[in-house]
């Protein structure tokens, strides 16, 4: 009765999670994105710090780096839309400054792993986010800059899939183990299968989303989605290696039955960069 309890629940919250993700591109509203994926980005690098004991006495520096992770979502959707301007970039240029001046009057030995992951976090957390709101805008023939989150869609749908269906065939078919020290219950036939299965489901974007991907051959799409699944097993594996070294199960526990937002988006946080450049090598080639 426990197991069935644990099921509907995760079931219930997961399917809440997708919704959340979702939403803000089905209704096409930009506010909406900003305020979903604002509070997605700030508590992904609070849990980040928790993780990695950055600034763990200093909850104040904690929420700088949420803020800057925000602006960086903020940012992105600025530069989506045409706007180059220098002065988007100096909350950034003025964050790295004080992570750097920092270390003069803090304590030696604490200080540089944390501007180490300080600038971790930027490039595991900041960057992606980042992506998903340059990557939400697309420019249509006329020139017009429109919001519509397709490319980013996609990436969810493979990064998901890729989870579900490795899971699925793991139970079924699963025999040996991916990487035991970082993630007993993953195994190497779950892998080819999920991420066999998201190739399939690739295949046809340019039918399901003939807006990002209608240009593109169903074969070249097979290799973007066999690429950017196999980068969202090394996301997920990435965050894995974080909670061990830190000594705990899930980065946290707002989503009952799936942890922390950091354990939803870790595949998605790998997944979503090796889609950009994929993106750029197929328009400069």
């Amino acid at each position: 009765m426990r197991a069935l309890s644990n099921i509907f629940v995760r079931t219930v919250f997961g399917a809440v999670y997708v919704l959340l993700i979702l939403v803000p591109f089905l209704l096409q509203s930009e506010w909406l994105f900003a305020i979903v994926f604002s509070f997605i980005a700030f508590t992904a690098v609070v849990e980040f710090n928790k993780l990695t004991s950055i600034n763990r006495t200093r909850p104040l520096r904690t929420i700088l780096d949420g803020i800057i992770a925000v602006w960086m979502l903020l940012n992105g959707m600025l530069v989506a839309k045409g706007m180059y301007l220098p002065e988007v970039w100096l909350p950034l240029v003025v964050y790295l400054l004080y992570t750097l001046l920092k270390s003069l009057f803090s304590d030696k030995d604490a200080e540089l792993p944390n501007i180490g992951n300080s600038l971790m976090m930027l490039t595991y957390i900041g960057v992606p986010v980042f992506l998903t709101a340059y990557l939400s805008y697309q420019k249509l023939p006329t020139g017009e800059c429109v919001f519509t989150g397709s490319r980013i869609i996609a990436v969810f749908l493979i990064v998901w899939i890729a989870d579900s269906a490795a899971y699925l065939t793991g139970m079924a078919f699963g025999r040996h183990p991916l990487w035991p020290a970082l993630s007993p219950k993953k195994t190497i036939e779950g892998v080819v299968g999920g991420v066999a299965f998201a190739a399939i489901v690739a295949s046809f974007f340019p039918i399901f989303f003939p807006s990002a991907y209608g240009a593109y051959t169903w074969y070249s799409c097979t290799i973007f989605g066999l690429l950017v699944s196999l980068m969202s097993v090394l996301g997920d594996l990435f965050e894995s290696m974080l909670k061990r070294r830190a000594g705990v199960k899930d980065s946290g526990h707002l989503i009952p039955g799936h942890g922390g937002i950091l354990d939803r988006i870790d595949s998605y946080l790998m997944a979503l960069p090796t889609a950009f450049i994929l993106y750029l090598l197929a328009h400069t080639c």
